[in-house]
């Protein structure tokens, strides 16, 4: 059976692909999985920033993944609403893209789904993009868009 990975984007266009793949995975019989991700550097880059009077302030790697997938849930039952698909919702701060590409291959994910941000090729050459590293390596079908 195919399972498809769609990483969720609380966007216009986030929600639009998340409805895309809702429905390419009702039409084939697939499963869903609806993954929301944190990168990591950017979860220890705000440890290091926040001074020690704010630490109470700041968010446990648990919390943080457990208030995603509580939000991430919340948009994937509004926006699949009217599709017939059963969905498992994930959530997961880890090394961006690398930890979403291992994650779709230890799930045996066959396609995944992803929102690119519009960048000038310099841009992107300097700060990389997500969703060319995500079709450079990964070993099966990607669809973007771009918002």
């Amino acid at each position: 059976m195919d399972r498809l990975l769609v990483l969720a984007r609380e966007t216009d266009v986030g929600e639009k692909m998340l409805r895309t793949a809702g429905r390419h995975a009702a039409g084939i019989g697939a499963e869903l999985i609806v993954l929301a991700a944190v990168d990591e550097n950017d979860y220890r880059s705000t440890l290091q920033r926040s001074s020690d009077s704010r630490v109470d302030e700041i968010e446990s790697v648990d919390d943080l993944e457990s208030r995603m997938r509580e939000e991430t849930t919340e948009l994937a039952d509004r926006v699949l609403r009217d599709v017939d698909v059963e969905y498992d919702v994930v959530s997961e701060i880890a090394s961006l893209p690398d930890g979403i590409i291992s994650f779709a291959e230890e799930n045996d994910c066959t396609h995944i789904y992803v929102v690119s941000q519009k960048r000038s090729p310099t841009g992107k050459a300097i700060f990389g993009d997500l969703a060319q590293s995500i079709l450079l390596n990964f070993d099966g079908p990607v669809t973007v868009h771009t918002e």
